[in-house]
Formats: C-alpha cells, sequence, structure tokens
C-alpha cells in the first residue's frame, strides 16, 4: 500500500499490501478481537456523534495499525495510522464518566479498550475517561477509510 495523500510521489514510502480493516462485532468475543484492533485510536472528541432516534454512536477514529509491520525508512522508523469509523448499534442511552466540566471539544482522546458488561458497551479512554452506551443488543461495525499516513510515535505502555 502506499500512502495516499502524505508523501510526494517521488518517494518510496509503502507498507505491504493491507486491505481496509472491516469488522462487525455481534458478540463479546467478536468486541474483544475488535478492541484490540483498536487499542491507542485516537478520537477527536469532535468526532463522537450520538443520534438518539436512529439508536447509534458514531466515532471516526485514528487508528494505529498494529497489524502492519514498521518500515524503516531514511534510519527512521515509520509506522501507520488510518481513518477508521466505528458504528456502535441499538444504542438506547449514553453516559459519560470523567470528562470535565472544561472539557476542550477539541481534545483528542486516546481509546483504550472497549468491553461489554451488563447490556453495556463501555468504551474506556485514558485519563480514566468513559462513555457507557446502553444497549439492546451488540452491533458494532469498524471500517478503515482508505486514508492512511506514516508516523514515527508507537504508542508506549508502562
Amino acid at each position: 500500500m502506499t500512502f495516499k495523500n502524505s508523501t510526494p510521489s517521488n518517494t518510496s514510502l509503502t507498507f505491504f499490501d493491507t486491505p481496509p480493516l472491516k469488522i462487525k462485532a455481534e458478540n463479546l468475543e467478536d468486541l474483544s478481537i475488535l478492541s484490540t484492533f483498536l487499542q491507542d485510536a485516537l478520537v477527536p472528541f469532535s468526532s463522537i456523534t450520538h443520534h438518539p432516534k436512529e439508536q447509534t454512536l458514531s466515532l471516526l477514529t485514528h487508528r494505529f495499525r498494529w497489524e502492519n509491520k514498521p518500515i524503516i525508512q531514511n534510519e527512521n522508523t515509520l509506522y501507520e495510522r488510518i481513518h477508521s469509523l466505528l458504528n456502535i448499534n441499538h444504542v438506547k442511552n449514553v453516559s459519560k464518566k470523567g470528562f470535565q466540566d472544561s472539557f476542550d471539544p477539541n481534545q483528542m482522546l486516546n481509546l483504550l479498550c472497549i468491553t461489554s458488561k451488563d447490556n453495556r458497551i463501555i468504551l474506556t479512554f485514558s485519563d480514566s475517561i468513559q462513555l457507557q452506551l446502553e444497549v439492546e443488543k451488540i452491533m458494532v461495525l469498524l471500517g478503515d477509510q482508505n486514508i492512511s499516513w506514516p508516523t514515527s510515535h508507537k504508542p508506549d505502555h508502562f
């Protein structure tokens, strides 16, 4: 794959030919796998959209592509991020935890994991921030959007 709109066409920056990721989660096992792919995704707070009438919550993420090996170019190690859309369906109610009253809508959230318990899907972000979604059933869709870019930063866990 060649990064689109991120490097001049005369460079040789390429990754393995990895097709866009598309995952549907309908149970706890599926959700666990989907969560693994979204670990350390960056989520602009302003990209989180709740549509109560449609019972959906959507997030546009900057997903770190853990499944791709890095490349070395000019003695630099480069990884990849890609825009991925996360859609959660059958959402009856949304509650927030850990958000400050003076929360900046332009802030970038770091998604750590997605779990489920007692008819709730829980999105846990760094800094003890959570979105808890009361759902009728698990129906979560994740799809890469074919817009990726190189990054020299690999998420680090202490």
